[in-house]
């Protein structure tokens, strides 16, 4: 019997142990936003961020300046060198 093991996880499996963080981030240009950032669960904010090279990916944003009732971006990409600072919104995400 030939068994096949997959040397990796598949990105359904990995999803199932990200949880969802509400952050706000202030942008160059002093443009400021609210979303959520996928973490790992007990993951610290520095350490997500720190692993980031290139991009943050943020799910349900909101611009600050976005009209009252409009709807949030499903997904964004920001490039890192643009990204002044992140805060978390929540009190279970620690720094």
């Amino acid at each position: 019997m030939i068994t096949h093991v997959t040397p990796f996880a598949s990105a359904r499996d990995h999803d199932l142990h990200l949880q969802r963080k509400p952050v706000g981030v202030r942008l160059r240009g002093n443009r400021g936003l609210h979303g959520e950032i996928h973490i790992a669960e007990g993951q610290s904010l520095t350490g997500f961020l720190g692993m980031k090279k290139h991009f943050l990916n943020l799910t349900s944003v909101r611009w600050e300046d976005a009209p009252t009732g409009s709807d949030p971006l499903a997904h964004l990409s920001l490039r890192i060198e643009n990204v002044l600072w992140v805060v978390p919104e929540e009190g279970s995400l620690y720094l």
